[in-house]
């Protein structure tokens, strides 16, 4: 951040340097700051990635922590886990699903009609 310090009302400017990685885009998340949760970021042609926002005029004193990263594409670049337990366990909630829905079925056409 530049400055590292700054005043209510103060503009300052963000940076991400993605290290050598191919990132399409970049976003500020900014709501520990005051500031809209997700704030696309401009890349240069080093493949830096930058944004200049003002300040709240009313945030208060402190040290905050806002990050920056890539942005959510769909493709599975911003992914950090390779874990496949939701999915999984999504499957589960399907198949259980069918097979209430199966009894449920079996039990309404077993009803004797009079």
């Amino acid at each position: 951040m530049t400055p590292s310090q700054a005043t209510p009302g103060a503009r300052v400017t963000f940076a991400v340097n993605c290290q050598g990685r191919l990132a399409a885009g970049a976003t500020l998340s900014g709501a520990t700051l005051g500031l809209p949760e997700q704030i696309p970021m401009s890349q240069d042609s080093n493949g830096n990635f930058t944004i200049s926002v003002d300040l709240p005029s009313d945030i208060q004193a402190g040290s905050y922590h806002p990050s920056g990263g890539g942005a959510a594409t769909g493709d599975g670049t911003t992914a950090t886990t390779s874990d496949a337990t939701p999915a999984v366990a999504g499957l589960a909630l399907i198949g259980a699903g069918a097979i209430a829905g199966g009894f449920a079925l079996r039990r309404r056409g077993a009803r004797p009609r009079g």
